[in-house]
């Protein structure tokens, strides 16, 4: 069964202006989420107003907590960090 949820990545306090449109955030997001044991999508979007991550997978082989831990180290070429919160849990 596949589970699909959507992270708002706040980083507001790191880079102010982030909507996330950065490419070389974009590629980090897609390749380290996309590379997440279970993960099946990740997708850019919005929700409403709220910029974030689409993403689908197989809740046997990864869980909503080890994708909040594997977003908190994004993006790796800032000293500060996303802050991931599940907007659809």
């Amino acid at each position: 069964m596949i589970a699909e949820r959507f992270f708002h990545l706040d980083c507001n306090a790191v880079i102010p202006e982030c909507g996330h449109k950065c490419a070389k955030c974009i590629d980090e997001i897609r390749s380290v989420v996309g590379g997440t044991s279970g993960v099946a999508e990740v997708s850019l979007g919005k929700r409403g107003a709220i910029a974030g991550i689409a993403v689908r997978y197989d809740p046997d082989g990864t869980s909503d907590e080890d994708l909040v831990r594997v977003l908190r180290t994004l993006p790796t070429f800032y000293r500060g960090r996303f802050v991931p919160k599940v907007l659809d849990a």
